[in-house]
């Protein structure tokens, strides 16, 4: 747990507030880092206290929250002056939340929930821009599957043929959730001559309430959208139905990488870095 006392900008009341809304106030960046990591602890802890609702995907989220965040966070904590403080802990703020609108999300629900409002401290996510990761893999956005995204996918991939790699279905908490990895031909001509002949659709579920499948009838996929959330019908006997819209990962979903992009292969891979912290 983070302790704060009255000599640091990390100061709070009390505990109360963290398995509940607390009244929002004006922060500062030190203070929200605070409440983040209790805020994080708290989730784990809820997650994992019963074996028969273990939230893995829970538990998942929130520590990958402070995966290669902790170090910046203490340099942070650590600064001599509480300008030093503030300005390396907004940084380290705007680089956490950096990582896709989910990640922002994450991180604007659980300060708010702590009682911190972030109007003054953090912008709202930029749009994605198409890239690639440090393996020289495309960088994917993550979306939400509507009408028009399903349009979309049938349009630049032969899901007719899309063939399952991975399925996965487990219990988080009181619900289901799931991961459907599929390998799809592109209807698009591609210029990387290193680029596999299949790309990867990740599908995301949660509120799960429909699972049939046969791992002997797993080729040709159907995606669409319903009034009460999202079916998948692979092969001709297997059906997977979720109550919440589902999410897709894919590298391709509607527009193309820049042409620069498209063209330098896996190139030489891009080490991630902390944010830049100034010297004490």
């Amino acid at each position: 747990m983070a302790n704060l006392d009255a000599s640091s900008p990390w100061r709070r009341a009390g505990t109360d507030w963290l398995r509940g809304a607390a009244p929002v106030q004006r922060s500062s960046a030190v203070a929200v880092l605070g409440a983040l990591l209790d805020r994080t602890l708290v989730q784990i802890a809820d997650a994992s206290s019963d074996a028969r609702g273990f939230d893995r995907e829970t538990i998942r989220v929130a520590a990958d929250v402070w995966d290669n965040n902790t170090l910046p966070l203490f340099r942070a904590a650590t600064a001599g002056t509480q300008s030093r403080r503030e300005r390396r802990a907004r940084a380290t703020l705007e680089w956490l939340a950096s990582f896709g609108e989910e990640r922002w999300t994450w991180v604007r629900d659980q300060a708010s929930a702590a009682g911190h409002s972030l109007d003054e401290l953090l912008a709202p996510p930029k749009p994605y821009v198409p890239g690639r990761d440090f393996l020289g893999q495309v960088m994917a956005p993550v979306m939400v599957v509507t009408p028009q995204i399903t349009e979309s996918l049938a349009v630049d991939y032969d899901l007719p043929s899309a063939a399952v790699r991975h399925l996965q279905v487990e219990r988080a908490g009181s619900r289901l959730v799931g991961h459907l990895e599929l390998a799809v031909a592109r209807s698009y001509p591609v210029d990387d001559v290193n680029s596999p002949d299949t790309a990867t659709l990740d599908i995301r579920l949660r509120d799960i309430t429909e699972v049939r499948f046969d791992s002997h009838d797993a080729r040709g996929v159907v995606l669409r959208t319903e009034a009460d959330g999202v079916a998948i019908d692979i092969g001709t006997r297997s059906t997977l139905r979720a109550a919440t819209t589902g999410r897709a990962r894919t590298p391709r979903p509607g527009a193309r990488l820049p042409t620069g992009l498209r063209r330098s292969g896996r190139g030489h891979p891009r080490r991630w870095r902390a944010p830049y912290v100034p010297p004490p």
